[in-house]
């Protein structure tokens, strides 16, 4: 099970009220739970609405296997992309 779905569920939220809640597509929602690896403004959403940080919902064993740090900072600087991994844990 994932992440996103133990988390809503927890919170009795149907797939539409956490999308309307994130201001993403329910689609989107149903992706992620089945195991899609989420962008960062879509995780950045799903933070925000579920009142968890971006870390938890990077636990997820699934997405968190998957997670790039380039994905994450495309163009930064060797130093910065050094913090960011400090920043980020499994």
């Amino acid at each position: 099970m994932s992440i996103l779905l133990e988390l809503r569920e927890k919170l009795n939220l149907t797939q539409e009220e956490l999308a309307d809640k994130a201001n993403i597509s329910v689609r989107t929602i149903q992706r992620i739970e089945a195991g899609t690896k989420p962008k960062g403004f879509t995780l950045e959403a799903l933070s925000n609405a579920l009142g968890v940080s971006k870390n938890v919902l990077l636990e997820d064993k699934d997405w968190a296997s998957k997670v790039k740090l380039v994905d994450l900072a495309t163009h930064t600087s060797e130093k910065s992309l050094s913090r960011l991994r400090l920043y980020i844990t499994y």
